[in-house]
């Protein structure tokens, strides 16, 4: 015969299997970037989704973040969690899962001895957890692009960009190394500066600052030359899309008042293109 405090281990244990083995998840919300569907994706491989009805998690989108809520089968509030958007959806969505089984976790191993809600100071997921899986999951960003320029002083093709960023690790900052053809000249050279992103959301807003070093090409009379040319840029970019980016920007060049022959010293350029980016 086993003791009665042996059958009440027994019986604890039972009942932690059982409600672990009927748990599931509801992941609903509106958001889409993660989607509901994205973070149930990447919650597949920490814990089963489809044997039974237990808790549900919601997604809500904010100005550049996504506020994470877990409850139970009745609507009590278990815990709620703020996470800061990042560039990628998926890696979004992947600190959105991590935090989620993490609270399952938390409260499957509590459930047999506190069937109540959690008190507060329970409410929120260890920290620990979540910033070790952020630190895998965000990467740097990294964006190569090309795009067609068009002068404000005349309706027509005046150049070319291709714009290649490297955006550092969880910062808005980047560095950008820069592509330049000006028809008008011609000139022809690269540039190199910061890049920073000023919006962070589905449609994101850039600035760029580069140095350039030309090589503008006179045309005669009286002679034909090219001489290296020196100058600065600054310009803004809004960007669409995740992979496949489209963007659009207004860039501003300016060079040398020393020179006293066309083209301008000073030039504000439209841009339109595409890129191809991570994270």
């Amino acid at each position: 015969m086993f003791s009665a405090g042996v059958k009440s281990r027994c019986a604890v244990v039972i009942a932690a299997v059982l409600l672990m083995a009927s748990a599931t998840l509801t992941i609903e919300g509106r958001t889409t970037c993660p989607s509901p569907r994205e973070v149930a994706s990447k919650l597949e491989g920490l814990l089963p989704l489809d044997l039974g009805i237990s808790r549900t998690a919601t997604l809500e989108q904010r100005a550049g973040e996504v506020q994470l809520t877990l409850r139970d089968a009745i609507g009590t509030v278990l815990a709620t969690k703020v996470i800061r958007a990042r560039p990628s959806c998926s890696e979004l969505a992947e600190i959105a899962a991590v935090v989620l089984a993490t609270w399952e976790a938390e409260f499957a191993e509590r459930a047999p001895e506190v069937p109540e809600a959690p008190q507060s100071e329970a409410a929120h997921a260890p920290e620990k957890p979540v910033e070790a899986a952020a630190g895998r999951a965000v990467v740097p960003g990294i964006e190569l692009g090309f795009g067609l320029t068009l002068s404000w002083r005349r309706f027509g093709l005046s150049g070319a960009v291709m714009p290649m960023s490297y955006m550092f690790e969880e910062s808005r900052w980047g560095i950008e190394v820069y592509g330049y053809l000006a028809l008008e000249g011609p000139r022809v050279g690269v540039g190199i500066g910061p890049r920073f992103r000023l919006v962070d959301s589905k449609v994101r807003l850039d600035a760029h600052l580069a140095l350039l070093g030309t090589s503008l090409t006179m045309v005669g009379p009286p002679a034909t030359f090219t001489r290296f040319d020196p100058g600065a840029l600054v310009g803004l970019r809004v960007i669409f899309g995740r992979m496949w980016r489209p963007w659009l920007g207004v860039t501003g060049s300016v060079w040398p008042p020393w020179r006293n022959e066309p083209p301008p010293m000073f030039e504000v350029s439209f841009c339109w293109g595409i890129s191809l980016g991570s994270g």
